[in-house]
């Protein structure tokens, strides 16, 4: 399979204003999907919404027959078993792998809900990180977390960030299969912080492909270890 339906993705923010817990930024008004996507098209859909507005939004692509994919946030916010169970793939952001330090960035005791409800969630489901200098060491731990929950991982990172041996640490995670690597650029993050903010461009869409066309090559028996 080519993929490249990932060149072909719409974006959709849904909800209402900010709440401090969720960490939804509260100045970007509601945008329209574009009406003439195609078939098998990929439409990315965040902000605040509620359980009917995911509903909503999920049945709109349905009937068009796009691929949905869900961006939110550590409280998962209108995230139920029935809207997880109808969405094609769930991005959940996780602030830390610590326990101190995830209720440290959330600013409250969230960090065993996180993990509970991450659990009963049996989806394709994908764990997103900001990588920084304060928790280069914790991406092992990280890992373990993916492999833990059943879900791939997703490694936000801002290259000029780091030096050369770090980056090269980081992209080793590259040949680990269920991780993908998204370089971000220097600009604030995206409503939801689990969300890179280079999405919605080519340069998104290349990464987004390039890691579909690794994890399938890698299906094939003869150089899955190669790559």
């Amino acid at each position: 399979m080519l993929h490249l339906n990932r060149f072909q993705q719409h974006q959709m923010f849904i909800g209402e204003a900010c709440d401090a817990r969720c960490l939804v930024c509260p100045i970007h008004e509601k945008k329209e999907v574009h009406p003439h996507g195609r078939s098998g098209d990929i439409i990315n859909i965040y902000g605040a919404p509620t359980e009917i507005e995911w509903l909503d939004a999920i049945k709109m692509a349905n009937k068009r027959r796009w691929i949905t994919r869900g961006w939110v946030t550590h409280r998962l916010d209108g995230v139920t078993k029935n809207v997880a169970r109808m969405m094609d793939e769930l991005v959940i952001w996780c602030p830390a792998p610590d326990q101190r330090n995830f209720n440290e960035i959330c600013g409250e005791d969230y960090f065993d809900a996180y993990i509970h409800n991450v659990h009963q969630l049996h989806c394709k489901k994908t764990l997103s990180i900001l990588v920084q200098q304060s928790n280069l060491d914790e991406i092992p731990t990280f890992y373990d977390w993916v492999i833990d929950t059943n879900a791939d991982g997703m490694l936000l990172y801002y290259p000029n960030e780091f030096n050369k041996e770090e980056r090269s640490y980081i992209k080793r995670f590259n040949r680990v299969p269920g991780i993908q690597l998204i370089p971000i650029i220097n600009a604030p993050m995206h409503m939801s912080l689990g969300m890179p903010n280079t999405i919605g461009t080519a340069r998104f869409e290349w990464n987004d492909w390039w890691y579909q066309m690794r994890q399938s090559i890698r299906s094939l028996p003869i150089i899955k270890y190669t790559v």
